[in-house]
């Protein structure tokens, strides 16, 4: 019988197990390695947040798992770390005799949770104390690339300056007409909480005066002036947190003070909020009255109210220049 010495031909219909099944080494290597990328992100994002932040709880919460990781970091002394699993009904729990504070924590945890969200964040929480403390928690959110999000950062125990803080308060001297503080008191408390500064901090300065107040008191009277003082400082003053200042240093000029770790582009925006602010409040008989705002900002905890306040007024008195109903903010350069 004659051989058959050609090749043999492939059939079309059967092909090799190890041309159509994925190499499963290296499907496990390439999620291997897209985890690392990912806890990568993490680590350096908490890296860059926590920057000369010592003692500090840094967390790493992943919002779909609803899963909670502390480290705690204590100057010399050993990490400890701690995972909480279904973390969000475990805080909220906790606030459960106190509904309006559960309801302002729920808010800021949901607000933090949103893809690409950052920023600083000051509260009162229960935790393991079992008591309220006031903190400050400094959060960015990560998208990372399996769609998921993981909220990382760090949260400082701020309760023994808060409480020095609310001492200053009660001792210092409010202005009757508008119960903001007066110029002196002012200066002590914005003294107080430049000297407080933290690495990465700025302390904002704004410098407000309403424009052409001397109309309302010729048209209307100084009662009608009073009443619209009063009424622009209750605008303005819902508009600020408990911890931020907000003082009266003359008879229409006012100033607030706030601090935390804030960019350029931020402040700016706050500023220009408060200037569109002034619009709303409304007089009978008379068109909406502006203000001119001056901004000065600084990140040495050794700086001063008395230093500050010239460069806000200098600011301010370019932004009426420009035309009023606008800011300026403070640079070396330009002044």
């Amino acid at each position: 019988m004659k051989r058959n010495m050609g090749r043999r031909k492939a059939n079309p219909a059967v092909i090799p197990a190890a041309m159509t099944a994925p190499d499963d080494a290296q499907q496990r290597g390439a999620q291997t390695g897209l985890r690392q990328q990912q806890l990568a992100r993490r680590r350096d994002a908490i890296f860059n947040l926590l920057l000369a932040k010592l003692p500090v709880t840094i967390f790493e919460y992943d919002v779909a798992a609803d899963i909670m990781q502390y480290t705690f970091l204590n100057a010399g002394k050993k990490r400890d770390t701690r995972r909480i699993e279904h973390f969000r009904n475990d805080l909220l729990e906790r606030q459960s005799d106190h509904p309006e504070m559960q309801e302002s924590l729920q808010q800021l945890f949901d607000h933090a949770c949103q893809p690409g969200q950052k920023g600083t964040a000051e509260y009162t929480a229960k935790y393991e104390k079992n008591e309220y403390r006031w903190y400050r928690s400094t959060y960015h959110c990560l998208e990372e690339n399996d769609d998921g999000l993981c909220l990382v950062g760090y949260t400082e125990d701020i309760n023994d300056a808060v409480l020095a803080h609310q001492q200053l308060v009660n001792s210092a001297q409010w202005d009757p007409l508008t119960k903001l503080y007066t110029k002196d008191a002012t200066e002590k408390l914005i003294d107080h909480e430049i000297a407080s500064l933290r690495p990465g901090e700025k302390g904002v300065l704004l410098y407000l005066d309403i424009d052409d107040f001397k109309q309302v008191n010729t048209r209307m009277g100084h009662m009608s002036g009073d009443g619209y003082l009063r009424a622009v400082t209750e605008t303005l003053r819902s508009d600020f947190r408990d911890v931020d200042i907000f003082g009266r240093i003359g008879g229409d000029e006012f100033v607030v003070f706030f601090r935390g770790c804030l960019s350029i582009d931020i402040i700016e925006k706050r500023a220009q909020h408060i200037v569109d602010l002034f619009m709303h409040v409304q007089i009978e008989n008379l068109s909406a009255i502006s203000c001119s705002m001056g901004v000065a900002v600084t990140g040495s905890h050794t700086d001063t109210f008395a230093a500050m306040l010239p460069k806000a007024e200098k600011a301010l008195n370019d932004a009426r220049r420009r035309g009023r109903n606008r800011y300026r903010m403070y640079d070396e350069e330009h002044y």
